[in-house]
Order: structure tokens, then C-alpha cells, then sequence
């Protein structure tokens, strides 16, 4: 009797006795029992036996995740006969389902003109009881024995990385170890969320980035303790600022290229946490908080000073700019074949590709107009020079002149 009730177990539990595979363990042969874009219906891991293999967890949500299907079919058509990538959406749900998925491929594959020949299984928990994670795009590379040799970040996948592999060389990538212990829902400190500590009445706290917590913020509210809480986790520190002093920064239309940022103390690139939990009172101006704890903790100071400077006039909007559309409507995917903007106000427009400028953006026509634009294929919005011909060749007026502009100074004195 006692093993008839094992045969059942070990048939229909499996799921339940699945453990977490790290760096250097072996992989179960997983069965894929729903998988599409292949040439069957069903797969096992053993059917890819003597490839390495890269398992791509993604989901139909996840814009980063499509992000970078363009290089996962680059590496799988230059190392195909070695490599095989499985792009795995392991996210069941009402949302998530297998017709949401397909579509989803659709749509890329129209938008951009790449077909995706990588297969996609479906919805196998087994395979997130294996190899957990708390967000997407997450990396599982597996070499010809079945070992994981990595578990990684998607930005961590490269050419020169997996060429490396196959020729049998070591390479180092960084393990992507998610916190899964870590609750957003829940301030941190708080039961050991993220850290130790949790006798406090009011808090405000700045941590560097945290590895394993996902970008993100909001305001959530604790009925249980009657508090409220504004969260902002690994942000740069610059948004921070800007958060803050969003005011300020208005007066100069947000521009970057009117911003001269003069912090002594960090990188462009320095990530932080801030974290502010107050008593349930009554509806507090958080970003005010932020502004005075970046002024008590960093010493951040804001300047407006009248400067000289080269700008970017833009002096009217010609008719064949114009539209009678009232609702936004676009496509600014660098890899979709057809970009356009239509019944975009003209500042909101500009903005999209504000990066490229290397002066400031002066109006001289209202900047609410609402406008049309067709971008050419082969326009390379990174290039400051052709993205001011096609413009002024739609009709978007736009001209250099030596302006006296207000600016912003950031500085920590």
C-alpha cells in the first residue's frame, strides 16, 4: 500500500516537493507542459540536451522583458547551433493567459517586422518553484550537463558573454538574488523587511540602493497602526530632487538643458531609498518632507540665475503640422516600423525626444497646439542634426538664437 501512495505523490505532487536549484546544481528534467512557437505542443528540458540553454522569464506586462526580445533572437540566430533560448512566462492569471500571450507576440512581430522563432512555454510553476524570483526579466543559463551556470540580470546577457561560454572560458556575471522576503506592502524595518527594527512612531529614512528591491513608489496607508507612508526605492538621486523641487524646476520647463546640476558628492547614476511614515492625521504635503530631509541630509540648495545662451526657437507650427485630433495617439517603439504622434500638444511632443537637444527649448508659439508627426524610417531620434531638419520640414519651425534664459543650479554647499 505504501507504495501505490508514493507512485500518487511523486505523479501528481511533484509541484509540492520542487526545490530551489542554485549556481551549480543540477536542473530536474522539466517537462514543459504547455509551450508555443515550437514544433510540438509539449517539451522536456532533455530535448535541448547538448545546447546550453537560456531560460528568459519574462511576462506580457513586463516592457523591459519585450525590450529585449530583439537581442535574445540576435544571440539565439548567431548561436543557434549551440544555444537554445526559452523565453518562459511562468504568470498565470486572469490577465496572463495563453490567448493574452499570443497576442502579445502578435503585436511585436507587427509592430517591428521580427518574428520570434525562440519557443515559449507557458505557465509552468514548477519552474518558479526552481528558480524564484520577485521580478522581471530574470536569466537561468544552463550549460550542455544540465548545471545552472548563472542566474543573472538580463542587462548581464551579451554577445561577448555567451561566445565566451560556449568556448568553454569562465565568465563572472552577477547573481540576480531577489528579496523575496522583502513585502512592499510593508514599511522597511518593519518584521525584519529588509532589516531589523521596528519601535518607531514617525520615520524618515535615506538608504543607498538596495539590490533585490524593486524600483518603484507610491503612498500607501497601514489601517492596523493608522499610518501613512510615501515610498520612493533605488530612484536616482537626481528624481529625487526633482520631486522635491518640482516647482522650481517648473519655472524652467523641466528642461535638462537649462538644469546644471553641481552635486560633489555622487554620480548622475547614485541610486537611493527614501522612505517617510508619519501618524494617520490628516494629508500631508510629502513632497515638502522630501524637500527639507534632502536639505538636512545632503545639504541640497536650488538656484535661479539669468544666463546668455545658444537655444532652439520654436517659432510656429506650419498648417501641414496641424490635426483636428483631440486624442493622443502614437508609436515611438524604436523598433515599430511606423512612428508617429498625432493630437500630441506641441511641448508634450518635443519632450519625447527632448535628450537629443543639446540647447534649450524657447516657445514662441503656444505650446498647447496640438500636432501631427510621421517620423521617417531610418530617422535616428538621437541625432540632434537630422531630428531638427525633419522637423522643421513637417512644420515644426525651429531655429537657433541667443536667448537670455532662466536656468536652475543644484548644488550640495
Amino acid at each position: 500500500m505504501r507504495k501505490y501512495i508514493l507512485i500518487v505523490l511523486w505523479l501528481f505532487g511533484i509541484n509540492s516537493y520542487a526545490q530551489e536549484v542554485r549556481v551549480g546544481q543540477v536542473v530536474p528534467n522539466v517537462r514543459f507542459k504547455q509551450i508555443i512557437n515550437y514544433t510540438r505542443t509539449t517539451a522536456r528540458l532533455s530535448d535541448f540536451k547538448g545546447k546550453w540553454v537560456i531560460l528568459d522569464f519574462w511576462g506580457t506586462f513586463c516592457g523591459s522583458c519585450i525590450e529585449a526580445f530583439p537581442k535574445m533572437q540576435g544571440l539565439q540566430d548567431k548561436f543557434g547551433s549551440q544555444l537554445q533560448i526559452l523565453l518562459v512566462d511562468t504568470h498565470p492569471s486572469k490577465h496572463e493567459t495563453r490567448a493574452v500571450v499570443i497576442k502579445s507576440l502578435e503585436a511585436y512581430k507587427k509592430r517591428t517586422g521580427n518574428k520570434l522563432t525562440m519557443p515559449v512555454p507557458l505557465f509552468d510553476t514548477v519552474l518558479n518553484a526552481y528558480f524564484p524570483h520577485t521580478s522581471v526579466p530574470h536569466e537561468v543559463i544552463i550549460d550542455p550537463k544540465g548545471v545552472v551556470r548563472a542566474i543573472t540580470e538580463e542587462a548581464a546577457i551579451t554577445e561577448e558573454k555567451i561566445a565566451a561560454l560556449l568556448k568553454g572560458q569562465q565568465v563572472k556575471l552577477m547573481l540576480k538574488d531577489d528579496h523575496r522576503s522583502f513585502d512592499k506592502n510593508m514599511p522597511l524595518l518593519v518584521n525584519d523587511n529588509g532589516g531589523p527594527g521596528d519601535a518607531f512612531f514617525f520615520r524618515s529614512v535615506f538608504t543607498g540602493y538596495l539590490r533585490g528591491v524593486p524600483a518603484t513608489g507610491g503612498i500607501r496607508s497601514d489601517t492596523v497602526h493608522h499610518r501613512q507612508w510615501y515610498y520612493l526605492y533605488n530612484h536616482l538621486f537626481t528624481d529625487l530632487v526633482t520631486l522635491a523641487f518640482k516647482d522650481v524646476f517648473r519655472q524652467v520647463d523641466n528642461d535638462p538643458q537649462r538644469i546644471r546640476w553641481q552635486l560633489s558628492f555622487l554620480a548622475d547614476t547614485a541610486r537611493f531609498c527614501y522612505e517617510l511614515v508619519l501618524p494617520k492625521t490628516r494629508a500631508p504635503k510629502y513632497e515638502e518632507y522630501l524637500r527639507e530631509d534632502l536639505k538636512r541630509a545632503f545639504h541640497v540648495q536650488l538656484d535661479t540665475l539669468s544666463v546668455s545662451m545658444s537655444c532652439w526657437v520654436v517659432s510656429g507650427v506650419e498648417a501641414k503640422a496641424g490635426t483636428t485630433a483631440t486624442k493622443m495617439t502614437g508609436d515611438m517603439d524604436k523598433y515599430s516600423l511606423n512612428r508617429f504622434l498625432d493630437g500630441w500638444k506641441l511641448k508634450d511632443a518635443l519632450e519625447l525626444v527632448q535628450g537629443t537637444f543639446s540647447k534649450p527649448l524657447i516657445f514662441q508659439t503656444p505650446k498647447d497646439t496640438r500636432i501631427k508627426l510621421a517620423f521617417p524610417k531610418g530617422l535616428d531620434l538621437t541625432d540632434e542634426k537630422a531630428l531638427i531638419e525633419f522637423l522643421n520640414s513637417a512644420g515644426i519651425r525651429m531655429e537657433q538664437q541667443e536667448q537670455r534664459v532662466k536656468i536652475v543650479v543644484v548644488k550640495d554647499s
